[in-house]
């Protein structure tokens, strides 16, 4: 009863003021931990209110799932003055869009908008996401993907905040032997993962090793180090902490007490998971800081033990996604990083050593 009191006091002294996002992401996050917890009571109900569970112990069977059905109650009355809340602030909140219009939060998808000085397109209401959670902390950012993913969910049940899992091994080449890609395809696969503070962290170190002119390397080392709080960002959106410890040409011990040796240059034919491009890489040249961080994300994702998606002759055996945002896809490469996305197999197989 005293948590009922409370959270209403809660959200009846909130205040409501136009641009006030971290409580419209409190309470968001509110009602969707109270929904959730009421669906786990009904599918309790469900497995009591057997002919089995009756026969068998039917007073305590009777009385669990009298309980159960009134806190379901207690959850609905808790729910109403919470999405009261939230619609009038949803009603209030404003984003600027890139024609200097005042638009409602629920007004601007499918827009261009400005966050920044930095232009972004959504098309659906997860990139609008993306994009609307960088006004709330990293950590809110995390726990409200989290909180989106079963799987992740279930891993942070489960789980205690002591384990600590480290991964090494070495993933297998699915490409053609005789083939130019064999040596590229199958890498190296080591980071840590473990819960800590409620959130699931993934750490990996990388030591940067410049390959080029020596005048071009504060810029290219620089490109890397600023791109990161984008990659980050990206795990972020995925209901992860991703923690990068990143080591330049600091020394011999450095190197190998890294994770990872990625060389750096200013130009690469075929950027790979081990050696990263920062002005030209393939056919694209002066590279923007949003391709530079697609590029990041999608080879660190070797690191993690994530495989290509797309199609390729030389690489038979390759499982193909063809979903048009898959940072390891088959899909177009118009897109942000803002809008690249992972699918849930891609994020079990990084998660998987712990959560499973």
């Amino acid at each position: 009863m005293f948590y009922f009191i409370s959270l209403l006091i809660f959200a009846v002294s909130l205040p409501t003021h136009a641009g006030d996002l971290d409580t419209y992401y409190e309470l968001e996050l509110e009602i969707n931990r109270l929904h959730s917890q009421f669906n786990k009571n009904q599918e309790k109900v469900s497995k009591k209110n057997t002919l089995y569970h009756r026969m068998l112990k039917p007073q305590e069977t009777a009385a669990e799932i009298a309980r159960l059905q009134k806190e379901n109650k207690d959850i609905i009355e808790r729910l109403r003055p919470l999405k009261e809340e939230f619609q009038a602030l949803e009603s209030k909140l404003v984003v600027r869009s890139v024609t200097g219009e005042l638009k409602n939060i629920n007004a601007v998808k499918d827009k261009n908008l400005c966050l920044n000085n930095e232009l972004l397109y959504f098309s659906t209401d997860r990139e609008f996401e993306g994009w609307n959670l960088k006004y709330g902390s990293s950590e809110r950012r995390i726990s409200y993907y989290a909180n989106k993913s079963t799987y992740i969910k279930s891993c942070l049940e489960n789980r205690h905040e002591d384990s600590v899992v480290e991964v090494d091994y070495k993933s297998q080449s699915l490409c053609d032997k005789n083939s130019d890609l064999f040596k590229y395809v199958g890498t190296k696969t080591k980071y840590k993962t473990y819960i800590k503070e409620g959130l699931v962290n993934v750490d990996v170190s990388l030591y940067l090793k410049f390959d080029g002119n020596e005048k071009d390397k504060e810029e290219s080392m620089a490109l890397v180090r600023n791109s990161m709080p984008c990659v980050k960002d990206f795990y972020a959106r995925h209901g992860l902490k991703l923690n990068v410890d990143l080591k330049e040409e600091t020394g011999i011990m450095d190197r190998f007490k890294c994770d990872h040796t990625i060389t750096i240059s200013k130009e690469h034919k075929r950027p790979t998971a081990k050696e990263w491009a920062t002005h030209k890489f393939a056919n694209v040249a002066n590279i923007n800081d949003q391709k530079r961080c697609k590029l990041y994300i999608h080879e660190l994702a070797h690191n993690l033990g994530l495989a290509d998606a797309y199609k390729d002759r030389r690489c038979p055996d390759r499982k193909i996604i063809l979903d048009d945002k898959n940072i390891m896809g088959d899909g177009p490469s118009g897109y942000s990083p803002y809008q690249a996305e992972l699918n849930g197999s891609q994020l079990r197989t990084i998660l998987s050593p712990l959560c499973d």
